[in-house]
């Protein structure tokens, strides 16, 4: 489980570090993006469990959704671009993590 955990933290720094922060782009979106960024790595921070039960709570562009009213909208191409990716990874992860949990419970039934 340990090794799954470094994957998923791999994962999610390269999401923060895909952030796109290039050029000229209005405060109000430098400041999203660095509180999806600063989600992200408090997110990397939960073990498997606690991540999964997040992720399958809730869509990361859902959330997005309800949190900002979708003000996000307005953002540039590139961020929204960004946005979709994070959302397309964190289904991955939300699906990877929820097999990984189910087989670690059987292993665990089987066992006793």
């Amino acid at each position: 489980m340990r090794r799954l955990e470094n994957v998923v933290k791999k994962l999610l720094h390269s999401l923060i570090d895909a952030c796109p922060q290039q050029g000229f782009i209005p405060l109000e979106e430098y400041v999203f993006q660095e509180a999806v960024k600063a989600y992200l790595a408090d997110l990397s921070c939960l073990d498997a469990e606690d991540m999964g039960a997040l992720l399958s709570a809730t869509s990361f562009l859902g959330m997005l959704q309800r949190v900002t009213g979708g003000c996000f909208l307005q953002f540039s191409r590139l961020t929204l671009f960004w946005l979709a990716e994070i959302e397309r990874v964190l289904g991955v992860l939300r699906e990877g993590l929820a097999q990984a949990l189910d087989s670690r419970t059987v292993s665990l039934a089987l066992r006793e």
